[in-house]
């Protein structure tokens, strides 16, 4: 007669339990595999993309452009002025994301010639303020600039989103001719 009433309690408890707590709605696997369909669209539009981040400084801006490009799959490299501590902020944002760093120090044709050995050269080069290898790179390399008064406008990451949009093999082009 004990176990018939503790059975009767659990279940109680349980069905208190289950009305009080909130009921997802199910998961369907046609809306994931959906959703993963469009992401995987997106991603596969930058194939095989590299880009060059040109920048005076590892700041939040370039810090976020290397991470957010690293993790669509893009190929990325990046250099900064030489400033306290930007060789060693370089050398490990490079180590963590996988991608390559160009200390200030070195020469700004000497990082063309190395990226035209490693990748044929990029795809894009995006200047952030000022660079330091405008007019190096041959005419088939996308150029996106963004000023200084534009940096210092616009969160990191919204930055970030622009300059990934930005060198998109076929969003960029298309978001330009709208400009």
């Amino acid at each position: 007669h004990s176990n018939f009433m503790a059975d009767n309690y659990l279940e109680r408890k349980m069905a208190e339990h289950q009305a009080n707590r909130p009921v997802a709605a199910p998961k369907s696997r046609a809306a994931d595999s959906a959703r993963r369909r469009a992401e995987d669209s997106v991603l596969a539009g930058y194939g095989n993309t590299s880009v060059y981040i040109d920048s005076p400084a590892l700041d939040a801006a370039t810090l976020a452009a290397v991470r957010l490009l690293r993790r669509l799959g893009l190929r990325v490299a990046f250099s900064a002025l030489d400033a306290p501590d930007a060789h060693k902020q370089g050398t490990a944002l490079a180590q963590e994301t996988g991608s390559r760093f160009y200390p200030g120090s070195t020469a700004p044709q000497a990082v063309v010639d190395n990226l035209a050995a490693h990748w044929s050269g990029p795809d894009a080069v995006v200047t952030l303020g000022t660079g330091r290898c405008a007019g190096l790179w041959p005419d088939r390399v996308r150029h996106i600039s963004i000023g200084t008064d534009r940096l210092d406008a616009v969160s990191p990451d919204v930055l970030a989103r622009c300059v990934a949009l930005g060198v998109h093999p076929v969003l960029g082009p298309a978001i330009e001719a709208l400009l």
